[in-house]
C-alpha cells in the first residue's frame, strides 16, 4: 500500500501555496490539521510543514498569523522541540511584515531580525561551551 507521508502532505501544501488562491490558506490549514490527527507515524508536521503554512499566510497578506505560527514554533508546545523555525521561516515572516508597507510592519520586521541575531549569538556561545571529542 502507498500511504501518504509528511513529504506527500508538504508537497500538496506547496501546490496550494503556489496556486495563490483565496482558499489557499484554508486548504493548507486543513491539511495541517489532517496531519496532526493522523494515526500514521510517517505523517507528522516538521519544520518544512509549518514553514510552508507560514509562507501561505505571508503570501496571502496575513503577516500576523504568520508571526503567530512562528512563535508557536519557537515555543515547541504544539509540534514539539524538533519543529523549530530556521532562517527561511524567520525571513518569510520578515518579508510578510515588509509587504505591509507601514511603520508597524517595519518595527515588527526589525524585532524579528533582532531575535535572529540574538539566537545566533546565543548559539555561538553554547557551541563554544560544548565539548567536542578528538
Amino acid at each position: 500500500a502507498s500511504h501518504p507521508t509528511t513529504i506527500s502532505f508538504n508537497s500538496c501544501m506547496k501546490a496550494w501555496v503556489n496556486a495563490r488562491t483565496s482558499e489557499s490558506s484554508k486548504r493548507v490549514e486543513t491539511l495541517l490539521q489532517r496531519m496532526m490527527s493522523s494515526k500514521n507515524d510517517e505523517v507528522r508536521p516538521n519544520t518544512i510543514t509549518i514553514s510552508t503554512v507560514i509562507l501561505c499566510h505571508a503570501q496571502t497578506g496575513n503577516a500576523q498569523k504568520a508571526e503567530d505560527m512562528l512563535h508557536q514554533m519557537e515555543s515547541g508546545d504544539i509540534w514539539g522541540p524538533n519543529v523549530a523555525p530556521d532562517v527561511v521561516t524567520y525571513s518569510t515572516v520578515i518579508s510578510a511584515w515588509a509587504r505591509t508597507g507601514n511603520i508597524n510592519g517595519a518595527h515588527k520586521a526589525l524585532k524579528l531580525l533582532e531575535t535572529m541575531v540574538l539566537k545566533a549569538s546565543n548559539q555561538k556561545r553554547s557551541d563554544a561551551h560544548s565539548i567536542t571529542p578528538n
